[in-house]
């Protein structure tokens, strides 16, 4: 009966009183978690809350035509659909890149931050062809893990080029190139010392992720980034 759930991206599990869970076909039963939307306290309550809200909220037809379209992702070759938070967190994106302004999305650790990039990231390049991404991190062992992050979900291909920048001459060419459409460079990419230089001429509409926000966005090169990107 395996190929008859090739195809199935959602499965459901609920009860009036244990609530609704949801996960995929692959997904083992401790990962699935219950639907929780940030605006259920504001509505009115309804017979049987714990299934039948989560479950108007899921599978209202905008909503799960979207999840399926452009959330579900592989990773290492698990099907997988974001939880919650990281779904309100892309809708919450999309709406910023619309008024075309930046923002902040807080995490906890294990929260699942790669895989909000990827799922931001894939959205972007599938909807805006000028789009390009730059993902910028601090440490090289980040680096690599967005690497492979990126490469498991299918934002590129598993025998593309790296897009880490290994050199800072090398990071001011592929700006101005119109290719690779996603990059990853360390912060210190951007170096202080050239601050007072001609920032380099850059093509393409970037997005740009910055890892770890909290540690690099101070001093020299936060201002060398917002006024090259």
């Amino acid at each position: 009966n395996r190929g008859f759930f090739s195809t199935v991206q959602i499965l459901l599990a609920g009860s009036d009183s244990q609530g609704l869970r949801y996960g995929t076909t692959g997904t083992p039963e401790q990962f699935f978690v219950a639907w929780k939307s940030p605006a259920a306290g504001a509505e009115q309550p309804v017979a049987g809350a714990l299934l039948d809200r989560p479950l108007t909220q899921l599978c209202s037809k905008a909503r799960l035509l979207d999840l399926i379209r452009n959330f579900m992702i592989f990773d290492a070759g698990q099907k997988k659909v974001p939880r919650p938070h990281q779904f309100f967190a892309v809708k919450a994106a999309q709406e910023r890149i619309a008024r075309r302004e930046g923002g902040v999305i807080w995490h906890t650790q294990g929260s699942g931050k790669s895989i909000l990039m990827v799922l931001i990231a894939k959205w972007l390049l599938e909807h805006d062809p000028d789009a390009r991404i730059l993902v910028v991190t601090d440490r090289d062992e980040l680096d690599k893990q967005i690497e492979g992050v990126m490469k498991s979900a299918g934002v590129i291909g598993t025998e593309s080029p790296s897009p880490r920048i290994t050199s800072r001459a090398e990071f001011v060419d592929k700006l101005g190139a119109s290719t690779p459409r996603l990059l990853c460079a360390l912060v210190h990419k951007f170096d202080p010392a050239d601050l007072k230089g001609p920032p380099p001429p850059v093509q393409g509409r970037f997005y740009v992720f910055v890892d770890e926000c909290h540690r690099t966005q101070g001093g020299d090169m936060n201002r060398q980034m917002k006024r090259w990107m």
